[in-house]
């Protein structure tokens, strides 16, 4: 698969959950608290690509977890393998070592495992998977705010 493929078809999948487009990127906003920008960033040291969801909250959740956080999509790389022969996990996605089919899978995994899910439920899923997330200058003693705590409860 060369660049313009892989570009294709990520944006197609975005578009298909229902992501705009604007300038090159695409957002969607949730019927929760949280808003999502989505990216491919380009490797500065190989045809590689990282997939980046940003993550923005719009409510007074955003006392709680920083206002802005991201993670990757990750996929098992073809060319890293651990010292006993299994595949890693990466999120440096070498486009030629992939098909469109298996990098379609992990997209849609990406979207039904975390994705969508940090969308509709917003501030109380993160929360609640806050160590599969990157946030940027957390203060953790800020989780235990009594409003939050309520918003875990109703999910």
């Amino acid at each position: 698969m060369n660049k313009v493929e892989f570009k294709k078809l990520c944006s197609e999948c975005f578009i298909r959950h229902g992501f705009k487009e604007q300038n090159g990127r695409f957002y969607r906003h949730g019927p929760s608290d949280i808003f999502c920008a989505a990216e491919m960033q380009r490797s500065d040291y190989s045809e590689a690509y990282y997939i980046n969801f940003s993550f923005l909250t719009k409510s007074e959740c955003a006392a709680a977890i920083e206002p802005y956080f991201f993670r990757r999509v990750k996929v098992k790389s073809v060319s890293m393998h651990s010292s006993i022969g299994l595949r890693l996990m990466t999120d440096m996605i070498i486009i030629a070592d992939y098909t469109p089919e298996e990098i379609l899978n992990y997209l849609n995994a990406a979207f039904d495992e975390w994705i969508m899910p940090t969308l509709t439920k917003g501030a109380g899923f993160v929360l609640r998977h806050k160590g599969d997330f990157i946030f940027p200058h957390i203060d953790p003693s800020l989780t235990d705010l009594p409003h939050l705590k309520m918003i875990i409860k109703k999910e």
